[in-house]
């Protein structure tokens, strides 16, 4: 998965011990947040819903407010993301229909839909995301690495 990152881009504007937190972050984020996020599309399409920027929100989330990364990468952040569900898109879906806490991250979309519900032409920004907001995300997302990561991370 990290061939698929601008680590060209990320040298130039990161030191080494910058970048080697961000991929160490993303080792321990990355999954939960993959899950997560393939959830939340999977549900929308369900709901035959136009995609709603609630989905590009927990990309800035993730990458821009808890990561740190420059915005000149969301681009090349965005396609790498992309690049990576398409190739894992698979075995996401697969371990969707098996996993046995979808519950949770129904809990987690229904809360996430109210917090965004009137604000979808806000910039990121402008969300209003506090501290604590971001501490709780990135808590939740550690969580969902952890809980299954019997599956998801060779040991």
């Amino acid at each position: 998965m990290i061939e698929k990152l601008p680590l060209k881009k990320m040298k130039k504007l990161y030191t080494d011990s910058a970048l080697l937190n961000i991929l160490a972050n993303l080792r321990e984020l990355l999954p939960g947040f993959l899950l997560l996020y393939h959830f939340f599309l999977e549900e929308e399409k369900k709901e035959k819903a136009t995609p709603s920027c609630s989905c590009a929100h927990l990309i800035a989330m993730l990458f821009g407010d808890i990561l740190g990364l420059d915005v000149s990468l969301s681009k090349p952040i965005n396609l790498a993301l992309d690049q990576i569900l398409e190739e894992f898109g698979f075995a996401l879906r697969l371990f969707a229909e098996f996993d046995d806490n979808k519950m949770f991250f129904s809990l987690l979309r229904e809360n996430w839909k109210d917090f965004t519900k009137g604000k979808e032409h806000l910039n990121h920004d402008e969300l209003g995301l506090t501290t604590e907001d971001l501490l709780r995300f990135r808590g939740v997302l550690k969580h969902i690495t952890y809980y299954n990561k019997r599956y998801l991370i060779p040991g």
